[in-house]
């Protein structure tokens, strides 16, 4: 474990003190398998519990072609300064790469969200070499589609049972019906037997995963409201949480600070991006004076990352998201945060569940002292409330 790591740990403070044996030793690969008894996963469901996962997770391979619609003005830049014996492909993939490894080591890391956006590919009069397929990208190209789902694929078929994998396919650029078809077959095909179907999205992780001796994936498609528990492909409908679009860590967590105050228990799933973004500001500036200013998206990311686990701690009554996304995993205490908060192994009452910064809810109770009051409401904020009044 890194510093990094032991030193989240150390920040969840007010976690089960007899648990943290446990955390110290998580392994990755397994982890929901790891705790699935003390952690009580069986009777919880994704709605429950916190999932670390990755942003622009197939990010790590990035091609020398860019996604179709992307962004016409980088595009136009980049195609001319090629014309003037300038390679900027380069400095266009380093602000691109939010991950350094690959999904299948993501994914044996503890990432259990991953972020697919794709686009459909083929040969055009701007870039003839262009590939033709369901590639993911970010500004430029990745890999093909079915290689990264060969990738989870391979993660499920390996995995001991009672892991959950929840995967968004978004964006869908330069795509039509026909080839939208093509994907949905696609995903199905590659993911078999191991997409969540013949349930809904919100069963227990007992019945997701047949008691904890198989692994699953819940996917996620924009565009898409079929049926997902006959399909075994779901509505990106049922996520909810945008990304703050900031590049500094103080406006991110501001935003991120508005999401946990009115997104849990919401019904839907929660997904907080603790992530910053680039500007053309940014790009510019590094160019100018690269010692001076970033030069690349992981210099934010590091940034990002070495805040996230003490504005966890200073927010460890709130449901930090159900999904909390992070770029350059492996290097971020996503994991353990998430770790570190399923082995509380307690949850409100799902009616009286956090939802707004005040009013008739557990936040607001615990907010107003009501977990120390007396009488017949303080028992019942007591009993109701364990998560918010720190009794677990």
């Amino acid at each position: 474990m890194t510093n990094r790591a032991a030193a989240a740990l150390l920040a969840i403070a007010g976690l089960a003190a007899a648990s943290a044996g446990q955390q110290a030793r998580v392994n990755g690969s397994s982890w929901m398998h790891d705790i699935w008894q003390t952690a009580a996963l069986a009777n919880k469901t994704l709605l429950d519990i916190t999932l670390p996962g990755t942003h622009d997770s197939a990010t790590f391979t990035l091609q020398d072609h860019f996604a179709p619609g992307s962004n016409a003005l980088l595009e136009d830049i980049v195609r001319l300064a090629d014309k003037l014996g300038i390679n900027a492909y380069p400095l266009v993939i380093a602000w691109a790469t939010a991950q350094n490894i690959t999904l299948k080591q993501q994914l044996d890391a503890g990432a259990r969200f991953i972020d697919l956006r794709a686009c459909w590919s083929e040969p055009s009069e701007a870039d003839p070499s262009a590939p033709t397929g369901w590639h993911t990208f970010h500004m430029v190209l990745g890999l093909p589609i079915a290689e990264l789902l060969d990738q989870i694929a391979a993660f499920l078929d390996e995995a001991p049972g009672g892991e959950v994998v929840v995967v968004e396919v978004t964006h869908l650029l330069g795509s039509n019906a026909t080839t939208q078809a093509q994907l949905r077959a696609l995903l199905e095909a590659k993911l078999g037997d191991h997409l969540v179907r013949g349930m809904q999205f919100n069963a227990t992780l007992q019945a997701l995963t047949q008691g904890a001796t198989k692994s699953r994936v819940l996917v996620l498609l924009e565009d898409w409201d079929g049926d997902g528990s006959s399909t075994g492909l779901w509505p990106d409908a049922l996520i909810r949480g945008e990304y703050a679009n900031q590049d500094n860590v103080p406006k991110m967590a501001e935003w991120d600070q508005g999401l946990i105050e009115t997104l849990g228990g919401t019904g839907h799933i929660f997904r907080l991006w603790w992530t910053l973004t680039e500007n053309v500001d940014d790009i510019v500036a590094g160019v100018l004076d690269p010692s001076k200013y970033p030069t690349k998206l992981f210099d934010l990311v590091r940034l990002a990352n070495a805040q996230l686990a003490g504005w966890a701690a200073a927010n460890r009554n709130y449901t930090l998201g159900n999904l909390l996304v992070v770029d350059d995993f492996e290097n971020s205490p996503a994991l353990e945060i998430a770790v570190a908060d399923a082995l509380r192994n307690c949850l409100d009452d799902p009616q009286l569940r956090a939802r707004s910064p005040s009013g008739d809810d557990c936040r607001s109770w615990g907010i107003a002292g009501d977990c120390a009051a007396s009488g017949s409401h303080g028992d019942f904020v007591r009993a109701h409330c364990r998560r918010t009044c720190l009794q677990c």
